[in-house]
């Protein structure tokens, strides 16, 4: 049997295609709820843990941005 050339390619190419296609309908089957995921899949839970105490930021809000385009300031100059 006695293949064209490029045959292997053009396979190649026709089941990628059909591998996406298929990713792509079940993404958007799942997306739009026509198809229910199974519990052990869900991924869209709830987190389960509540936090006792409030995260505050220990730093000064004007410290956590570095802006990119002024010029370096050695922190150690005034020392």
């Amino acid at each position: 049997m006695v293949f064209k050339k490029g045959f292997t390619a053009h396979l190649i190419l026709v089941v990628v295609f059909v591998i996406a296609a298929w990713g792509v309908a079940i993404y958007l089957l799942v997306t739009k709820g026509l198809v229910k995921l199974p519990s052990f899949l869900n991924i869209k839970k709830e987190p389960t843990v509540e936090l006792k105490t409030q995260y505050q930021n220990p730093f000064h809000k004007q410290s956590q941005y570095v802006n990119p385009f002024d010029k370096y300031k050695n922190p150690f100059a005034g020392i």
